[in-house]
């Protein structure tokens, strides 16, 4: 089990070394299985990238590194303040957010 969560910590980092170089990006936050030590081979790595307040596009992807798949979540913060209040009754940005591990903020 370390080995594989090594693994995926290591793609993880990559994906976020990658990432912010990217000058809208203020934030990012790892979440998912690999925040709970809970991979195995067939999970993936979520990771919500924020945007600087200025940034007028969302996106979302996969990629994969490693082998491993990575989801990706960009939004600038009025998306993120938006999606607070639509998922009221079923808060997915709001738990990752929360739940989440602060990898990088400027």
């Amino acid at each position: 089990m370390k080995e594989i969560l090594a693994k995926y910590r290591t793609a993880a980092q990559k994906f976020i070394d990658y990432t912010i170089h990217d000058e809208d990006v203020i934030g990012v936050v790892l979440s998912g299985s690999l925040i709970y030590a809970s991979v195995d081979p067939h999970s993936d790595i979520d990771v919500y990238i924020i945007l600087n307040e200025k940034c007028e596009y969302r996106e979302r992807g996969n990629t994969q590194i490693d082998g491993i798949e990575i989801e990706y979540f960009k939004n600038p913060p009025k998306q993120i303040r938006a999606y607070f209040k639509k998922e009221s009754s079923s808060p997915h940005t709001a738990h990752m957010l929360y739940h989440g591990e602060l990898m990088y903020q400027t």
